[in-house]
């Protein structure tokens, strides 16, 4: 009986030491579970996205922060900011509203094309209308036109500059005779921007009064948009003065007034364009090989060749390998030739 006794004692302690730790160890875990549930919870309410988090800063009373939000929405190109965004062109600080002006033009909102173009006419800040003016060539809609050729007549010429340039992007030819005007101002680099629209809008009546200035200006920049703009408006009766210009002492003036002749395909200005095929300055080397592209024979493919052996600079190798394929597709030649090829061919 009492061996019994104790083996029931036994087994009761024996019971309570294991039931007791389940238990104990089921209450020890417990809390564990219920802090990584709660944990887990808490991290879902807290964690934005960060559109939300940019959203947010648009509310801020600090103007920096407000700038912060708008920069990082327009970094993300999120549609869903269009509405803030247009809220914001009314803030009472000028870097906020240039911000959102620049964040609108990114996201090509034509929402907002009024607001826009009535701050390029009435805001105070000189940089809220540049950017105005900017953001409107972006959104790309001509219904801005009107506030553009208002806009010809602001008083600070860098707006005015900025106005030009998205008139030439937009096509807004309804501008053509107050940029026209233009071209007897003063202030020369009002002139190379006029030059340079009138180049872009193809305005065939300006030719001549373009030609004048290529002529007569002693401005480099002058003489190279003018150029530009005469192989824009492809009018032949101006042929010879651009073959003048291939003799200006600026070479950036000769090989510019060489690509407008080649885009007539006049390949006289092929000398010319020839001389710099080896340049290592970019803004010699582009528009010399645009001319070879353009107007070059089988001839030009040896001097291509020759100035890829001598080119180290990669980059600029490659552009020159692009102008020989365009030269190669324009010649109708299918496989790529090099001087060694030419040689062989001669020899046999």
């Amino acid at each position: 009986m009492k061996q019994i006794k104790k083996a029931g004692f036994t087994l009761a302690i024996f019971a309570a030491v294991m039931f007791g730790g389940i238990v104990f160890l089921f209450s020890a875990e417990q809390p564990v579970q219920q802090k990584k549930a709660t944990g887990t919870a808490q991290s879902k309410q807290i964690t934005k996205t960060p559109v939300e988090i940019a959203l947010d800063k648009l509310a801020s009373d600090n103007p920096a922060m407000r700038r912060q939000g708008i920069e990082e929405l327009a970094r993300l190109r999120e549609p869903k900011a269009e509405v803030p965004l247009v809220k914001l062109l009314d803030d009472k600080d000028a870097g906020v509203r240039m911000a959102a002006v620049d964040a609108l033009g990114m996201l090509r909102s034509r929402k907002a094309l009024d607001k826009i173009g009535k701050l390029l006419l009435e805001d105070k800040n000189l940089n809220v209308r540049h950017a105005a003016a900017i953001a409107l060539s972006y959104i790309g809609d001509r219904k801005a036109g009107k506030f553009l050729l208002e806009a010809l007549n602001d008083k600070t010429p860098s707006v005015r500059y900025a106005v030009l340039r998205t008139i030439g992007t937009l096509k807004y030819k309804a501008a053509e005779e107050k940029i026209v005007s233009f071209l007897k101002s003063k202030d020369v680099n009002t002139v190379r921007a006029a030059i340079s629209t009138l180049g872009r809008l193809n305005v065939k009546s300006s030719a001549g009064k373009i030609a004048r200035l290529a002529k007569k200006s002693k401005d480099m920049y002058v003489k190279i948009e003018a150029a530009r703009a005469l192989g824009e408006i492809r009018d032949k009766e101006y042929i010879p003065v651009l073959k003048d210009l291939l003799d200006d002492e600026k070479p950036r003036v000769a090989l510019e007034a060489a690509h407008a002749l080649a885009k007539m395909k006049d390949n006289t200005g092929i000398k010319v364009a020839s001389r710099y095929i080896e340049s290592s300055d970019v803004s010699l080397l582009q528009p010399a090989l645009n001319v070879i592209s353009l107007v070059g024979d089988k001839s030009s493919l040896a001097i291509l060749d020759k100035a890829l052996e001598k080119q180290k600079n990669p980059n600029l190798k490659a552009f020159i390998n692009f102008a020989k394929g365009r030269l190669l597709s324009r010649l109708k030649i299918s496989k790529p030739r090099n001087v060694k090829e030419e040689k062989q061919e001669k020899a046999e």
